[in-house]
């Protein structure tokens, strides 16, 4: 399972919503996935998801996900290390 934190910051991520759901309906991400997609606008056609998640639910994606893709936010990031995930930190402004 694939587990998708933006945290409960109030400035949306659909950017990254968007892409992780666009992946899954390709095809080219095949397992489960579950997103908490907080703030963002954009909601999700193909992949679980849930605005916010409780702490418990949190831990419980965590402790389940293969793979923890996460916003900058360092609770966020934390808590995956501390599960023993190696989150992917994907950064909420896109530089070009």
């Amino acid at each position: 399972m694939i587990f998708v934190t933006v945290g409960t910051h109030e400035q949306q991520f659909d950017r990254l919503v968007r892409c992780v759901d666009r992946l899954k309906a390709e095809g080219k991400i095949t397992e489960e996935v579950m997103i908490q997609t907080g703030f963002s606008s954009y909601e999700p056609k193909v992949c679980k998801w849930s605005k916010l998640c409780s702490y418990q639910e949190m831990n419980e994606y965590m402790d389940q996900a293969r793979i923890v893709i996460t916003h900058g936010g360092p609770s966020s990031i934390m808590m995956a290390l501390q599960r023993g995930k190696i989150p992917i930190v994907v950064p909420r402004q896109k530089q070009v």
